[in-house]
């Protein structure tokens, strides 16, 4: 018995060994597992971190490139606004230069109106004073040339655009002149002008103006000659590739004259001289009257 009961408490012994080793090994499993997921939290808690430590920046990068972009749109809307004012003044300045250039070549043209027609005055009175016909009758033509002439100015000074002459009106000024100064007491000679919209710079109205002139006097001188009735007309017209000048009468006609190009009258050499300075062609018909024709090319409209 005895013998059994050592034998049964060494089994018991054994046992209670097994188990300790049991639980022991438990214990190292269980303990392995909570280490692992101890390592697995701090493995996500680690990316965590990382990851709101990346979203913090990128937060950061996005509020310091939202300052930079307020910051370079401040400046750039500082550096346009001063450009403006700055562009603002110059173009106060300019619009100024202009406005005083605008009134000095006004104040010009007026006075170089006025003393063209002191010059033309003179030089009818002059000719008040000549008792040699065909003397007096040149004063009396040069104060007629002087006088075309500064009504180019008058338009000058009053028109809105420097150097620029409405065509309209300042052919229509000088025909009611020419009028006055050729038709006499009695006589019915009528000047009709067509006259399209035509805006010239001032240095070609001057030749136009100074053919008109002697064109339509020698019209009144002799044209009507032992004719009490006619009719003088002043065209100006643009066409396709040219500019059109054609002064006609319905009078004698000229035919007994010789051609422009030929005449070696002073009036005649103007008209020649002008011509060839615009470049332009002349061509006469004698068909019922005088009608002559200058073609311009090349014309520069304002």
């Amino acid at each position: 018995k005895a013998l059994e009961r050592e034998n049964l408490l060494k089994d018991e012994t054994i046992s209670q060994q097994q188990e300790l080793a049991l639980i022991s090994q438990r214990e190292k499993e269980w303990q392995q597992k909570e280490l692992e997921k101890e390592k697995l939290l701090s493995i996500s808690l680690s990316n965590e971190n990382k990851l709101n430590e990346q979203l913090i920046e990128k937060d950061k990068n996005k509020k310091r490139n939202l300052l930079i972009g307020i910051g370079l749109l401040t400046l750039a809307g500082i550096s346009i606004l001063y450009l403006y004012r700055k562009q603002v003044v110059k173009n106060r300045i300019i619009n100024k230069q202009r406005e005083d250039l605008v009134m000095l070549n006004r104040e010009i043209h007026h006075r170089v109106k006025n003393n063209l027609q002191i010059i033309s005055s003179l030089l009818d009175l002059q000719s008040a004073t000549i008792n040699d016909e065909p003397t007096a009758e040149k004063f009396r033509e040069g104060s007629q040339r002087v006088q075309s002439m500064a009504y180019i100015h008058q338009n000058l000074y009053q028109g809105e655009s420097p150097g620029i002459v409405d065509m309209k009106e300042y052919i229509s000024i000088l025909a009611d002149n020419l009028m006055q100064s050729f038709n006499t007491e009695g006589s019915n000679i009528q000047l009709q002008t067509s006259v399209d919209n035509v805006q010239l710079h001032s240095d070609m109205v001057i030749s136009l103006g100074l053919i008109i002139n002697e064109l339509v006097s020698n019209a009144f001188k002799y044209a009507f000659q032992n004719k009490q009735a006619g009719q003088i007309d002043i065209v100006l017209k643009k066409e396709e590739n040219h500019l059109l000048l054609q002064v006609k009468d319905n009078g004698v006609g000229m035919s007994k004259k010789p051609e422009p190009d030929k005449e070696n009258s002073f009036g005649y050499k103007v008209i020649r001289a002008f011509t060839q300075k615009l470049k332009a062609t002349i061509s006469i018909q004698h068909k019922k009257g005088t009608d002559v024709r200058i073609l311009i090319p090349h014309y520069r409209m304002a």
